[in-house]
């Protein structure tokens, strides 16, 4: 696991044990991947909107540390203080949520990182989807970029900039010593139908959606 002091973990480095069968084979590994964080992520946040929340699911979160979109979430969903346990010292920020709520978003923002068409993370298999090759290498990798620069230098999310430049050291410096650039067994079957393109949409809409910059909803 790739540790975060912020997150607790950007997810795992896996190497694969032997050569993968195709790059549809490595797609099907990263959508069941991404998808099933993003699925536990959102089942947690429902849990923590609304669910009663006591002193022992209480807890406490600086939402500046998430992106823009999941910090609106974390202040709509701010309980009574006297609820929680006190407030930890020394820390600024913080607003008293349902535990459960923050292990989602907190979850949905590594899910949407991973997902992102970048280095060797599990969107770079995701874009192969894409029906144009430039799409794939060119276009979605810098959509990427740029999104993730207007979301961490964005005065609204302030706190966002340490875990997001952590996670860029850890994609394209650690992250490829990790993870070797898979191996076909077959390179001519490809992750081009219609149904992959389409769990590719809806996970590339997922990831961009919660990294969304602030000047872009507001």
């Amino acid at each position: 696991l790739l540790p975060s002091p912020a997150l607790g973990s950007f997810g795992a480095a896996s190497r694969a044990a032997s050569a993968v069968p195709s790059a549809a084979a490595a797609f099907d590994i990263a959508a069941v991947a991404c998808g099933t964080a993003f699925l536990l992520s959102f089942v947690l946040i429902g849990v923590g909107l609304t669910a009663p929340v006591s002193e022992s699911s209480c807890g406490w979160v600086n939402p500046d540390t998430l992106p823009y979109v999941l910090q609106q979430i974390l202040y709509s969903a701010q309980v009574d203080p006297a609820v929680c346990s006190a407030a930890p010292k020394g820390a600024d920020g913080l607003v008293p949520v349902s535990s459960a709520l923050i292990a989602g978003c907190l979850g949905a923002t590594t899910a949407a990182l991973n997902s992102l068409p970048l280095g060797k993370l599990d969107g770079t298999a995701l874009a192969a989807a894409a029906p144009r090759t430039r799409l794939q290498d060119t276009v979605l990798p810098w959509v990427a970029f740029v999104f993730l620069s207007l979301t961490a230098f964005d005065t609204a999310s302030s706190a966002l900039f340490p875990v997001v430049l952590e996670f860029m050291l850890f994609t394209f410096g650690l992250r490829p010593l990790l993870v070797e650039d898979p191996v076909f067994r077959d390179n001519a079957t490809k992750p081009l139908d219609l149904g992959r393109r389409s769990v590719a949409i809806v996970l590339f809409f997922l990831a961009f959606g919660l990294l969304m910059p602030p000047i872009l909803v507001t």
